[in-house]
């Protein structure tokens, strides 16, 4: 790899740590993975809208992210169009979603918040709006997005177990989806504090560990 993909693969370290904190920043709290599970869009609880705005807008940093999977394409190359093009592609796609959702995000959480302190006559309407914001415009980006992260990752170990790849077989096994999906697993187990904090965060704890060892 070149200097230029070595340095591409460290700026996208960099805006996937950026991106991490503004996730803990919309959604971390000291509490157990567990309980954090049942807060749902309420862990938005005890934030400012200030705060919640500029975590937003901080996913943008996830294009940045994306555009980091330059590095794993030069070093899938080797191995043919089909096993270098399509597994990056499908990658990539999933981290722009990420913009979406951190937009969507601060939306969801302040009507969820709405809701729970509404005075009873207008309770049920604000819930209706937050259930039909969810079910049309954020729902359907859970549904894209997982099959797109293990689409992608399962493609991506394929390349790299053929050994026509610049990474080494093992490598195979820090395909996104494994590590990441086995700390999203582990997250409800973990106690409070840090339970809270890494269940808001599992994506970009790890996104940056993998570009870390890829630079």
């Amino acid at each position: 790899m070149t200097q230029f993909d070595i340095w591409i693969g460290i700026v996208a370290l960099c805006c996937s740590m950026i991106v991490g904190i503004s996730d803990m920043v919309l959604s971390g709290q000291p509490v157990s993975g567990a309980e954090h599970v049942k807060l749902r869009f309420n862990s938005a609880r005890g934030k400012s809208a200030r705060a919640l705005q500029l975590a937003g807008f901080a996913g943008i940093a996830n294009i940045f992210v994306a555009l980091g999977f330059w590095q794993w394409y030069r070093a899938l190359a080797p191995a043919g169009f089909w096993l270098s093009v399509f597994p990056i592609l499908l990658l990539v796609i999933f981290f722009l979603l990420g913009v979406t959702v951190h937009f969507i995000w601060p939306i969801l959480a302040t009507l969820s918040l709405a809701a729970e302190n509404a005075a009873p006559e207008s309770k049920a309407a604000i819930q209706q709006l937050y259930d039909t914001t969810f079910q049309r415009y954020f729902a359907p980006l859970g549904m894209v997005a997982v099959p797109l992260l293990l689409g992608g990752s399962i493609w991506f170990a394929v390349a790299v177990l053929s050994g026509r790849t610049l990474f080494p077989q093992w490598f195979a096994i820090l395909s996104p989806a494994f590590p990441v999906l086995s700390l999203y697993a582990l997250s409800p187990r973990l106690p409070a504090p840090i339970g809270g904090y890494i269940r808001a965060n599992f994506l970009h704890i790890i996104i940056p560990v993998l570009f870390a060892i890829s630079s």
